[in-house]
């Protein structure tokens, strides 16, 4: 490896770090002054001024510059999801397995403990893939997506009661409409979620891979 080699390796490096280290502290900075994010696409359309203000950082590959921290980011983005996926199965085993003994703990009558199952049993359907759910809507707030963020929010909670005003009316579904429509509410929540990843203004690339080591990052 030649001398210009070696040196071209240590302005890389070092301006990786500083790019790093500048957009870190801004989004701590602006995150304690308005409880905002700073996404990677803005930081990524920053970068462009700032090199024209910091020239020596047009030294290097500009990829280096802006790649860097998305291979870490998406590591994290997987290994969480892989993460809550499993989380979602032993909540909902643990769930089925203590439902006769927290239902007896209310003393229901025969009728009233028959409603009861049915509303339970679509909780721990629910509980499956509600920390999935949860994990991408976090991560589509932090990418900056507020608008799919509300409609999220807005959606779940208008669909969830029509849909168990309807169900609920319908014969022979009893208290499993209402569980059916919570369902459905989610669904389509999640549904709705996903849009965000079709955008342009998506940041959010994932990887499908675990590392344990990335776990306390997280």
């Amino acid at each position: 490896m030649g001398k210009k080699q070696k040196e071209l390796i240590a302005k890389t490096f070092g301006c990786c770090r500083f790019v790093y280290n500048y957009y870190l502290d801004t989004r701590i900075k602006l995150y304690e002054e308005s409880k905002e994010t700073l996404t990677y696409n803005k930081c990524a359309n920053d970068l462009t001024q700032l090199k024209k203000e910091l020239e020596w950082l047009k030294e290097v590959d500009s990829h280096a510059l802006g790649n860097g921290d998305t291979k870490k980011a998406s590591q994290l983005y997987s290994t969480g999801l892989i993460i809550h996926f499993f989380l979602g199965l032993i909540v909902a085993t643990l769930l089925y397995f203590v439902k006769e003994p927290f239902l007896a703990i209310f003393n229901l009558s025969d009728e009233v403990h028959s409603y009861a199952v049915q509303y339970y049993n679509w909780h721990i359907i629910l509980a499956t893939f509600m920390p999935i759910y949860y994990y991408i809507y976090r991560m589509v707030l932090e990418d900056g997506d507020f608008s799919i963020s509300l409609a999220t929010d807005s959606f779940q909670m208008v669909v969830n009661i029509i849909s168990s005003i309807i169900l609920v009316q319908i014969p022979g579904l009893g208290m499993n409409g209402l569980g059916i429509g919570t369902v459905i509410s989610y669904v389509v929540a999640f549904a709705i979620t996903l849009c965000h990843f079709f955008r342009k203004t998506n940041s959010l690339k994932f990887r499908f891979s675990f590392a344990f080591k990335e776990l306390s990052s997280l």
